[in-house]
């Protein structure tokens, strides 16, 4: 079973979505900014990655959805 990389259709689920994404792409510039200055990240990466993975999984699989979506099926790929 595999999921589709689908944007949720519900305003609160598009907003975990979104906050997710740019939480990622922060920290990897981040990261990348401090591996270029020669220096190390201040907080492990493991502290600084779950919000962002936890805000996809909170918009993206249907199961921890808050406001759950109409068509479900939408997001299997059978």
């Amino acid at each position: 079973m595999s999921f589709k990389f689908v944007i949720p259709k519900r305003w609160f689920n598009r907003l975990l979505v979104i906050v997710g994404m740019l939480g990622l792409i922060s920290h990897a510039l981040i990261s990348c900014y401090f591996a270029f200055q020669g220096q190390q990240y201040p907080i492990p990466m493991v502290f600084t990655l779950l919000a962002p993975l936890g805000c996809l999984a909170w918009g993206l699989i249907p199961s921890l959805q808050l406001q759950k979506e109409q068509n479900t099926e939408q997001y299997l790929d059978c």
